[in-house]
């Protein structure tokens, strides 16, 4: 039964998550498409002796919106999966959720696996949006200087990959992978910690939404003091080092930093879970 609800959740979200993934494509190539004009030249080199033409203003603005664009998929798409969580199951839909022949932890598993999943697929075009768009421009600038973005990569490529390890102080291998590790577990963390918050939320018998909105703030509020706190012991170490002129690397506090985010995410979505798994089987409210 939990594969046809993850089937079945995943097919109510495609529409709309799968145009949010649509929509950064074809940004992604209309901006890429745009900054390989000739007239870019000018902007890309800091050359404005031949001042703001309309062409010129046009690409700044483009530049400017397409950074909102990827603040607001992002957060566009944290919004919706809120809203269809709360709708499937605390609104009047709710009611039909609650009796079929499943139980809560079913429920919670399959709506958090599947908006895990959307939102990690957002995240990994969203990045690889960004690595195409500094591609294109960083190819547009060293074309202008006669070479080729990707001959001279590939030339050097052992001398970048040197040049990254040196300062980091480790592999690059190994923090990719932490890197990766933490969006894919930070992913499902982020929507169970969500779908907590708006459980939470129904506790309150009049004010539902706010609650759960308020739930939330608290939380990601309370997340970022923890981890700051908790980040103040490798922030003094990492200073004394320095201090005694000891040689710090970039890894001695990206490390920790990975691994103390990847704990305190799944502590947090772990303890969520089970209280949201509470809340349905004993305080459910769909009044």
């Amino acid at each position: 039964m939990l594969g046809k609800l993850i089937k079945y959740e995943w097919k109510n979200t495609a529409k709309v998550c799968g145009s949010l993934i649509l929509f950064l494509v074809i940004m992604t190539s209309v901006s890429c498409l745009i900054f390989c004009l000739p007239s870019m030249s000018d902007f890309l080199l800091g050359d404005s002796s031949s001042g703001f033409t309309p062409m010129l203003i046009l690409k700044i603005m483009l530049l400017v919106l397409y950074i909102f664009a990827m603040i607001g998929v992002v957060y566009g798409a944290l919004i919706y999966l809120g809203v269809h969580f709360f709708k499937s199951m605390y609104s009047d839909r709710g009611y039909l959720t609650h009796t079929l022949p499943v139980n809560s932890h079913q429920l919670l598993i399959s709506k958090t696996l599947v908006a895990g999943i959307w939102y990690l697929l957002i995240t990994a075009v969203m990045l690889l949006s960004i690595v195409a768009l500094i591609l294109t421009i960083g190819g547009k600038v060293m074309s202008l200087e006669g070479m080729n973005i990707f001959e001279e990569l590939a030339a050097n490529w052992d001398d970048i990959i040197y040049a990254i390890e040196s300062v980091l102080g480790a592999g690059i291998v190994k923090e990719a992978l932490l890197y990766l590790l933490q969006i894919i577990i930070g992913a499902f963390c982020s929507m169970m910690i969500l779908f907590g918050a708006i459980t939470i939320g129904q506790l309150s018998s009049k004010h539902k939404v706010m609650m759960s909105i308020i739930s939330y703030f608290a939380i990601t509020v309370a997340l970022q003091i923890i981890s700051s706190l908790v980040m103040i012991p490798i922030t003094f170490y990492t200073t004394q080092q320095m201090i005694q002129e000891v040689n710090v690397t970039m890894s001695m506090t990206t490390t920790p930093t990975y691994t103390i985010s990847i704990l305190i995410n799944l502590i947090t979505a772990i303890v969520l879970y089970f209280l949201s798994n509470y809340i349905i089987t004993r305080k459910l409210n769909l009044e």
